[in-house]
């Protein structure tokens, strides 16, 4: 009885067939291509980017987009961080500038550093600050700690 033809490749399997290994690494490529992940749009200070995380730190600007469920992003700038988020996204905001988040579903948002945090949270979905040293305001889709809301 033949067996069906499966997407996975062992190592070994892809060592014995050249074929394998090319469709394993094709496969891989178009996987990579329909779950973009996290990536610097904008980075003046050291960005340091990955599939699923993503850290800005220095003295500048940083800009993120991380659409992925479940990115993990820190903004650790004396500069300003913009960063827009996917699903259950982790938001970490420890530098001394402003940290805007725009969040496209829920996520929660550290907010232990010195500067302001403003989350813009989709219509309906779960969005928290979570660390504030001071109040949290809320303001229709916008929650703001350490400064006044704007919008």
């Amino acid at each position: 009885m033949r067996r069906p033809p499966t997407s996975a490749v062992s190592s070994s399997a892809a060592a014995a067939h050249p074929a394998a290994a090319a469709f394993a690494a094709a496969a891989a490529l178009l996987l990579a291509a329909a779950l973009p992940g996290c990536r610097a749009i904008a980075c003046e200070g050291s960005c340091a980017c990955d599939r699923r995380t993503c850290a800005c730190s220095g003295a500048a600007d940083c800009t993120v987009e991380c659409r992925r469920p479940g990115c993990d992003v820190t903004c650790a700038t004396s500069g300003d961080c913009d960063f827009a988020v996917g699903a259950d996204a982790s938001v970490t905001c420890d530098g001394a500038g402003a940290c805007r988040v725009t969040c496209e579903a829920s996520c929660e948002v550290g907010c232990s550093g010195g500067g302001m945090c403003q989350v813009e949270c989709a219509p309906g979905a779960d969005c928290s600050i979570v660390g504030c040293p001071g109040v949290v305001l809320s303001c229709g889709d916008l929650q703001v700690c350490g400064g006044p809301c704007t919008g």
